[in-house]
């Protein structure tokens, strides 16, 4: 079973409209295509709907958040968001110690900045 955007008015074949250099996406104007099954020409409307969904979120409603990691790189840039209801903040602490975000990078930058320690003592003697 093949996708198709529409169908042709005079043959019900299935369309797939074509959108090359951003044709046929405005809103209230009307388009033309020429259909791939039959050749007659067919005129086209675009319309943008909008969907919502909801879910439940208890932090809202004296629950606690329920933060988690977001996974991001540099480790050291990770930021917490609720599962919940996406509210968004820095990591604790704790949270830093628990998920290991910093341990990376802190250690790569004291390894480096030994190796330049190193450097300047073997080249001032």
């Amino acid at each position: 079973m093949s996708y198709s955007d529409t169908e042709c008015p005079y043959c019900d074949g299935g369309q797939e409209i074509n959108h090359d250099d951003g044709y046929g996406y405005e809103e209230g104007q009307t388009f033309e295509q020429e259909c791939e099954k039959c050749g007659k020409t067919f005129v086209y409307s675009t319309y943008i709907s909008y969907n919502h969904e909801a879910r439940k979120a208890d932090c809202l409603n004296g629950e606690p958040h329920d933060y988690q990691p977001i996974t991001t790189y540099p480790k050291i840039a990770t930021k917490m968001m609720c599962a919940m209801c996406d509210d968004e903040r820095q990591p604790t602490l704790e949270e830093r110690v628990k998920y290991q975000l910093d341990v990376g990078e802190k250690l790569f930058f004291v390894t480096e900045l030994a190796n330049i320690l190193q450097e300047v003592k073997r080249t001032n003697l």
